[in-house]
């Protein structure tokens, strides 16, 4: 039987991290290039501004810093947050 512990432990090591990984890293073993593209997931599928807070503006300074960019296939899901506000021109 699988628990939830055998199928993080499957998910880590194929490198399919969850989307709470980019919270903790370190617990997840993510090198900074998986907590890169982690992020850079969140932004594209829009998720970075569906969930808490924390995710988008996080995802919004990173974005400003360089470190990740804006979708570049970009629908609806991707540019408006929770809100329906626009996030990129």
């Amino acid at each position: 039987m699988k628990t939830r512990k055998t199928t993080l432990k499957k998910k880590i090591k194929e490198k399919n991290f969850p989307v709470w990984a980019v919270e903790n890293p370190e617990e997840f073993g993510m090198t900074e290039a998986d907590l890169k593209k982690a992020w850079q997931n969140l932004v594209d599928t829009g998720m970075a501004w569906r969930l808490q807070g924390w995710y988008g503006r996080n995802a919004s300074d990173m974005i400003e810093a360089g470190i990740l960019h804006p979708p570049k296939k970009k629908t609806k899901e991707n540019t408006t947050d929770y809100y329906g506000n626009k996030l990129f021109q």
